[in-house]
């Protein structure tokens, strides 16, 4: 009677996003490493971006354009999209050359990411952005390279609200840089460069303030306009690279995605680690079984000497498949590697001739049906001790190996070599029992 044997299908690999199909190339890693200096920097990168791209589904529908220049602009300005309020990666739906919409992934500098990037500058030393209150004294700077004054209400009285904001950047010749924006210029801006005001939460002024810091998101994006816009090479020196990655951050006045506000939530706050997973356990979420562009990011190991599956053959003829990794182990402490597939093909060779004389008795016992032990050539003591202590647990295995080969019936040993058998195991025995008798 046939019986029909059900075997479940084999997955079938999820077909990769715009985004995997972007960065995981060998060129594009290796242009990381240049910029991060090391592959655990470029990896933990990419690992970065792909757990934002969790919280923020769009991200991996991105062009593979966009993909590549956003995040190796990040990689170039060596910015940390892990740490709060430094840079954000933001979709947005936008116009092709064609006419055509499509998602392109866009940066964002936070707070944080200005603030690095004009402290960069050789002639910058310091800068820092801050609210005037009405209750404050604030006065504006007298010439356009002094400092302007600002003082607190006296003895901790209440400030009021808020009525303006200014930026300051210190310079090493000694001057200052200073703008400063009142809350309806600020309101103005924000109504010139966001279209759609219910999709910028963070521009909304009715909103409770932050327990940390008593400002509201929308005091908050107006520090950050404050700064933004000195920050623009004219008044404030800074390098050409630094200066083309702020222009391409203005160029951006078109807010069209409905989640690119999601996109600047931070995903990490202080004391998190900078990433949350690895990057193979990102790709593996994404993609089910490790697919063939994995093998870009890291080189691909070099494939095992055919000697290898022939020994685990061995292994499982034998009736021991479960010694066969106790086997690999060994065999990399014989040739000081730590990978089987670094053993030299030499030395594995050598390994090979003697794991077979070891095995080679095992197997043929297997394979060979049962019979009777040949009646030995003269005297039963040596034979009858090997059949004694044939599973002696006192033995060594290579004793107990020998005696196994010696009693095949394939090739039995000869009268002599079980005598001189018989002797190694009555002299093995008598020296274990001398080592547990005491003194």
């Amino acid at each position: 009677m046939a019986i029909a044997v059900h075997t479940q299908p084999l997955p079938v690999p999820r077909e990769q996003t715009s985004l995997g199909q972007a960065v995981l190339v060998d060129w594009y890693h290796e242009t990381l490493v240049s910029f991060l200096g090391t592959t655990q920097a470029a990896d933990a990168l990419l690992a970065e971006v792909f757990t934002q791209a969790q919280r923020v589904p769009n991200l991996l529908l991105c062009t593979m354009d966009s993909v590549r220049f956003a995040i190796g602009r990040i990689a170039a300005l060596r910015l940390n999209p892990a740490l709060p309020n430094e840079v954000f990666l933001v979709p947005r739906n936008s116009k092709q050359a064609d006419g055509s919409y499509a998602m392109e992934m866009t940066l964002q500098y936070g707070y944080g990411g200005l603030r690095k990037l004009a402290l960069r500058s050789p002639e910058v030393l310091d800068c820092f952005t801050h609210e005037v209150c009405v209750n404050d004294v604030y006065e504006s700077p007298t010439t356009p390279t002094s400092l302007p004054t600002h003082r607190l209400p006296h003895r901790f009285q209440p400030r009021g609200r808020v009525e303006g904001y200014y930026a300051v950047v210190q310079l090493t010749n000694g001057n200052w840089r200073t703008l400063q924006m009142s809350v309806a210029e600020v309101e103005a801006h924000a109504k010139r460069y966001v279209h759609d005001m219910t999709r910028a939460p963070a521009w909304q002024k009715g909103r409770r303030p932050d327990v940390e810091d008593g400002l509201t998101p929308f005091d908050k994006m107006a520090l950050k306009t404050c700064l933004r816009m000195l920050l623009n090479g004219r008044d404030v020196p800074l390098s050409d690279e630094i200066q083309a990655a702020l222009q391409t951050d203005a160029d951006l006045v078109s807010v069209t995605s409905a989640t690119q506000e999601d996109a600047r939530i931070p995903l990490m706050t202080t004391g998190q680690s900078a990433v949350q997973k690895s990057l193979p356990e990102h790709i593996a979420d994404l993609y089910g079984d490790v697919p063939t562009a994995v093998a870009s990011v890291a080189p691909a190991p070099a494939p095992l000497h055919p000697l290898w599956a022939q020994i685990q053959q061995w292994y499982t003829e034998a009736g021991s498949p479960e010694k066969y990794p106790e086997y690999c182990d060994w065999a990399c402490r014989q040739a000081k590697v730590t990978t089987i597939g670094a053993i030299p093909s030499t030395v594995l060779l050598d390994l090979a001739d003697r794991v077979y004389a070891t095995l080679a008795p095992r197997i043929a016992a297997r394979q060979a049906p049962p019979q009777a032990p040949p009646a030995p050539i003269g005297g039963s003591v040596a034979w009858d001790t090997l059949t004694a202590h044939a599973d002696d647990p006192r033995l060594p295995d290579e004793v107990r190996e020998q005696i196994a080969a010696a009693l095949s019936p394939l090739a039995p040993a000869s009268e002599s070599e079980a005598l001189a058998l018989a002797g190694v195991i009555l002299d093995t025995l008598n020296a274990t029992q001398a080592e547990e008798e005491p003194l």
